[in-house]
């Protein structure tokens, strides 16, 4: 709900249909998991038919008839979204190798410069990039990746 609200409001189209994407690719998982017609899943779907109202009006509209909805999706309420739900206690960090993609690491949010670098260094996707070389330098941009140069 924030990226793709936030993104209809710098014009970002493109970028808001790829959160609306990955929220479907995540209804996916979660229908494994909840009952379809739960109150949970009713809630997801009801969420998900306002946020793809800008894009495609009408068969949002239909949509939003059959999930059992009075009046437009279009004068319904926009969604909104808790900050304090949105933190995360673990981040996910890219490990390259020369400049290479080569893994991922998640770690503690509040892991240590060192800690992340270690961790990427253990990611056996890299090792086998980072085994019997030097590493010249680690380069850390916090909270996104590890690039080792060796």
């Amino acid at each position: 709900t924030k990226r793709v609200t936030q993104d209809l409001h710098e014009m970002g189209f493109n970028t808001a249909i790829a959160a609306l994407m990955e929220l479907v690719n995540e209804l996916y998982k979660l229908k494994l998991t909840v009952p379809m017609g739960t109150d949970t899943w009713n809630e997801a779907l009801t969420t998900l038919v306002k946020l793809i109202a800008p894009f495609a009006p009408h068969i949002t509209e239909e949509l939003w008839q059959q999930l059992g909805h009075e009046g437009s999706v279009h004068t319904s309420d926009w969604p909104t979204w808790d900050d304090s739900v949105l933190v995360s206690d673990t981040i996910t960090v890219v490990v390259q190798v020369n400049g290479k993609l080569r893994g991922e690491v998640s770690v503690g949010a509040d892991a240590t410069e060192d800690a992340i670098i270690a961790a990427a260094k253990e990611n056996t996707k890299a090792k086998v990039y980072l085994d019997g070389k030097d590493i010249r330098k680690a380069i850390y941009v916090p909270g996104k990746l590890v690039n080792f140069v060796v």
